[in-house]
């Protein structure tokens, strides 16, 4: 468990906060996958249940970028969808824009970025 400031990075799991607790969950590798994955979902169903005690609305949970995520649902909806259309929804619109600007400016496309950098996740989260 470690405890962070908020971050201004585009991307941050912590953008927008104050503060974040991290909790990193783990197992072996023996440990039977369905049993991995079904400990997970109630991980993050867990995670995902808190409201803000000032506003009542969902707090804005991530996973990290490099954690197992993929298979899993943020309150019934795949955990893409959620990501792509709640989660990182502005995040998403911020860094198109800077990503925009930067590449032209420099004398490149985005198309040419994308398709050298990108892969079938990040079309699938950023640009559709």
């Amino acid at each position: 468990m470690r405890l962070t400031g908020g971050s201004d990075v585009l991307l941050a799991t912590q953008r927008g906060n104050t503060s974040t607790l991290s909790i990193e969950v783990f197992t072996t590798l023996t440990t039977p996958p369905d049993d991995w994955r079904s400990f997970r979902q109630q991980v993050v169903d867990h995670w995902t249940s808190y409201k803000s005690p000032s506003t009542g609305e969902y707090i804005n949970a991530r996973p990290h970028w490099a954690k197992q995520w993929w298979d899993l649902e943020v309150r019934g909806k795949p955990i893409e969808g959620y990501l792509r259309d709640e989660a990182y929804k502005a995040a998403f619109a911020d860094f198109r824009e800077a990503m925009g600007g930067i590449i032209t400016k420099r004398g490149g496309t985005v198309e040419e970025a994308r398709s050298r950098f990108g892969n079938d996740l990040l079309e699938r989260l950023i640009w559709n």
